[in-house]
Formats: structure tokens, C-alpha cells, sequence
């Protein structure tokens, strides 16, 4: 089960790796939503965007949707993607 924040990478998800859960924020769940699911020895993907290795707000959200899957027993996974190269143009020419 892949996890992501959004709707167009959640259906890109959906599309190219199979099940995929798209939050409508990087703290859009809470324990209550991932009951509804039998984690227990599932393999949970969390796949946030770019921004996870640039802000730590977003990375502090990663690691507590992790520890939330774990506690429920999940095998969690987490993918880091790499920044896209026009994004890396844009970083220089703001400084």
C-alpha cells in the first residue's frame, strides 16, 4: 500500500504501483483513519515529495505517519524522491 500527500500523485500512484492512499495533506490522517485497515504485516510506502528532504515540517509528518503505521504493525517503507532538475533551476535563481 503506497501513501502519498495529493490527489494527482495519488492517482499517478494508483495507475503505475497499484493500491494507493492519497492524503489530502502531509497531516491529513490520524489513528482513527489507518484502524480502518489491517496493517499487520502489510508493507506501507510512505511517499511524500521533494520537500521532505528541504523542510522539516514535512519530514516531522513523514516520520509520525510512520511511526502511526508501525504501531499498527506495518512493514513501513518510506521513498525519498529526488528534486526534478527544473525545480533545481529555480532553487539557484532565487539564491
Amino acid at each position: 500500500m503506497i501513501l502519498t500527500e495529493g490527489d494527482k500523485k495519488g492517482i499517478s500512484a494508483c495507475i503505475h504501483l497499484g493500491p494507493t492512499i492519497a492524503l489530502a495533506g502531509i497531516n491529513a490522517i490520524n489513528d482513527s483513519d489507518l484502524a480502518l485497515i489491517d496493517w499487520r504485516g502489510r508493507r506501507a510506502t510512505v511517499v511524500f515529495d521533494t520537500q521532505v528532504a528541504h523542510r522539516d515540517k514535512v519530514r516531522a509528518a513523514e516520520q509520525k505517519l510512520g511511526r502511526m503505521l508501525a504501531a499498527r504493525r506495518a512493514e513501513v517503507y518510506f521513498v525519498h524522491l529526488p528534486m526534478p532538475e527544473y525545480r533545481l533551476a529555480q532553487d539557484d535563481d532565487n539564491g
